[in-house]
């Protein structure tokens, strides 16, 4: 039987006082996987033109450790989700595993995701965030948004705890298409979690590890965004699902 191909893609973006825990993250995720005989692993660095000196630092760090990519454009969060999933359709990997390089996350889990995004024959899994398993202190402005937004979730029907959890499995094939339909910034979570639900794709969650010691965003506004987050949430429930159930009902009508 032929193991599945997986990419496991980092995505980093001004961490340059965090890489050389990430590349030490690397090195011990890459030694464990030697003894995986399930899966043929493959760890990729995408960085997303830092400002900082993040790329410099990652050359000189990983030293062939695994493939490096630093494009000259800054493509935003979802901009460069889409290209890492043209590059796993491009080399034909079946699964794409996406990891945040802001070490908010722990490479232990990694397995976890793909085990059971594979051996269940998921379309997509979470790495939810377990508050068991919680670092520091969520800040309060995230907590409560995060809260908000997954009940308004719910209203298209979305049965995943945390959907805008960066950290996923995806199966590249059935996800493929979908990643086009949604935003290059931070909404690209939102609108996935809308059009993987409206789509029927099948999904599963792992909680995980979280660690807010030393966190960092890359969003200027969290507020501002979490607002933007909730008036799209609306949006994507209120007007797009209805507009889309009358087209369908409309195309059977015919």
């Amino acid at each position: 039987m032929t193991k599945p191909r997986i990419l496991v893609a980092i995505l980093v973006y001004n961490t340059a006082s965090k890489i050389d825990r990430l590349c030490a993250g690397i090195r011990t995720f890459l030694e464990a996987q030697h003894a995986d005989a399930a899966h043929e692993i493959c760890v990729t660095v995408f960085d997303d033109a830092s400002r900082d000196d993040s790329a410099n630092i990652l050359r000189n760090t990983l030293q062939g450790l695994c493939p490096l990519e630093t494009p000259d454009i800054n493509r935003g969060y979802g901009g460069l989700v889409k290209h890492v999933f043209e590059q796993a359709r491009l080399q034909q990997y079946d699964y794409l595993c996406i990891f945040p390089g802001d070490l908010q996350r722990s490479f232990d889990d990694v397995p976890r995701l793909i085990t059971l995004c594979t051996e269940k024959d998921l379309d997509v899994v979470a790495g939810s965030k377990d508050p068991s398993r919680m670092r520091g202190t969520m800040p309060l402005n995230r907590k409560y948004g995060n809260i908000l937004l997954k009940y308004l979730t719910r209203l298209w029907g979305e049965t995943i705890t945390d959907p805008l959890a960066g950290f996923k499995c995806y199966k590249v094939f059935p996800c493929y298409k979908i990643v086009w339909l949604c935003q290059s910034r931070f909404g690209f979570d939102l609108d996935f979690s809308f059009w993987s639900t409206y789509l029927r794709l099948k999904k599963g969650e792992v909680p995980c590890t979280v660690s807010y010691e030393d966190h960092t965003s890359a969003i200027r506004s969290t507020t501002w965004q979490g607002f933007r987050f909730v008036m799209r949430s609306l949006l994507l429930a209120c007007i797009l699902k209805p507009a889309l159930r009358c087209l369908q009902y409309t195309t059977t009508k015919r």
